[in-house]
């Protein structure tokens, strides 16, 4: 996302890291001004859904003995994950009245520019992941945009509680490139062809039926083919409902550096959807509308084919599972997402010195 400087690798990190809490009352924190943060994250790749053969046939128990192999593989460090995103961060300033506390979490490393401000009010903590519009750069080009909505939990959480839903919004910027498309028109002119046949036949001047060989002489309109350039514009429109569904699960023991402390286990559903956008321009009308319902046959083949597999749910949206384990005055300390198979996506961990 947006990196003034090099963005993009530290994103799955702030998620969880701007999520260091606040506790009740008074006194809001248990981070304190100058401690520096460490947030790691690995991600994973499940690609059984792709590579094995028939995989939406079969049975819900194979599937799960071949998913968990793979988990187990990662886990004990035999399958290496696809990526390992390390970002530090320092707390620089806090601010404890009667009326609100809060806290600013800055990137420390000098690899991109983070900061923001998380805060609480009353009875709730409000964790801004980035107070600003996220810009996706590649190469130094922006290439889209994003808005990240705000997280909510509880000041005094309890197991049983259900958190409020968060939504994330981004699109890409349209990107424009040139297709040929071709059409066989007619030219208004014609052909003569004639062929030698044999078999029954009926003279066309004199009305005589006969049977043998005859000439048979015919007209054929002449088409030529003409080559329209079309240009194609591409988008893509990106949806996250974070915490569709989410519970306070129970609470389970946990270490924060040297210290063990009780963590609440937060189980959320999230839910994603990309939407693909094409727009085409031809000077042919009749090219362009061609060339759109070519790609909204294509786009319904392929959503169907998702669907089939099980990528997304009969709505078009990609299902990832979380835990996360939440204590309070620190946030988020860790969080594992899984897939719709049960496949782990990205484990992550935060450390306080």
């Amino acid at each position: 996302m947006k990196n003034l400087k090099q963005k993009g690798k530290f994103i799955a990190a702030i998620l969880f890291i701007a999520g260091l809490s606040i506790n009740a009352n008074a006194q809001c924190f248990k981070v304190q001004k100058g401690q520096n943060v460490t947030s790691v994250t690995n991600t994973y790749d499940n690609l059984l859904p792709a590579t094995v053969k028939k995989w939406a046939k079969l049975k819900p128990t194979e599937r799960e003995e071949l998913i968990l192999a793979q988990n187990k593989e990662y886990e004990s460090g035999a399958k290496m994950p696809s990526s390992v995103y390390k970002s530090n961060f320092t707390i620089t300033n806090f601010v404890e009245n009667e009326v609100i506390s809060a806290y600013t979490i800055e990137e420390s490393a000098g690899v991109f520019e983070y900061k923001t401000t998380n805060y609480c009010i009353d009875d709730t903590l409000y964790f801004v992941r980035n107070k600003d519009v996220i810009y996706s750069i590649l190469k130094g080009d922006t290439v889209g945009y994003g808005l990240q909505g705000i997280q909510k939990i509880p000041v005094n959480i309890k197991v049983g509680d259900i958190l409020p839903s968060y939504r994330d919004f981004g699109m890409t910027k349209p990107k424009t490139s040139t297709i040929t498309a071709s059409e066989k028109v007619n030219t208004g002119r014609t052909e003569t062809v004639t062929k030698i046949r044999s078999g029954y036949f009926q003279d066309s001047e004199t009305g005589e039926h006969g049977i043998g060989t005859y000439k048979e002489t015919t007209k054929k309109a002449i088409y030529e083919t003409i080559y329209h350039d079309v240009e194609m514009a591409t988008s893509l429109n990106f949806l996250t409902i974070n915490y569709f569904t989410a519970v306070v699960t129970g609470e389970e023991e946990i270490k924060i550096g040297d210290k063990t402390m009780n963590a609440f286990v937060i189980e959320s559903e999230n839910w994603i959807k990309s939407t693909f956008i094409q727009d085409f321009q031809a000077e042919n009308n009749k090219i362009e509308e061609q060339q759109r319902v070519k790609a909204e046959k294509l786009k319904e083949k392929m959503d169907k084919q998702v669907l089939k597999i099980g990528y997304t749910n009969e709505d078009g949206y990609t299902v990832i599972y979380k835990t996360e384990w939440f204590v309070p005055g620190y946030g988020i300390v860790a969080a594992e997402t899984y897939d719709i198979y049960g496949g782990i996506q990205s484990k992550t961990q935060t450390i306080f010195e």
